[in-house]
C-alpha cells in the first residue's frame, strides 16, 4: 500500500534525492514539512510547483546549504 503523503515527484526531484542539501538534519526536515505531507505542503513547495507547471525556473534551494 503506497503512502498518499509521499510527493509524486520524488523519484524526479533532486531535493528529495537528497542531490541539493549539504546538511542532512536540514533535508530530513524539509522532507517532513513539505514531501511526507500531502498537498499542503505540496503546495508550498517550489519543486513540486515547477513539476506541475512544467517550467524550467530553477528553484531556491538556499534554505538547504
Amino acid at each position: 500500500m503506497a503512502n498518499k503523503n509521499i510527493c509524486i515527484h520524488k523519484e524526479f526531484c533532486k531535493i528529495y534525492q537528497g542531490e541539493t542539501a549539504e546538511d542532512k538534519n536540514k533535508l530530513m526536515v524539509y522532507k517532513n514539512v513539505f514531501c511526507h505531507r500531502g498537498y499542503r505542503g505540496w503546495k508550498n513547495c517550489n519543486e513540486y510547483l515547477n513539476f506541475d507547471n512544467t517550467s524550467n525556473k530553477s528553484v531556491n534551494n538556499e534554505n538547504l546549504k
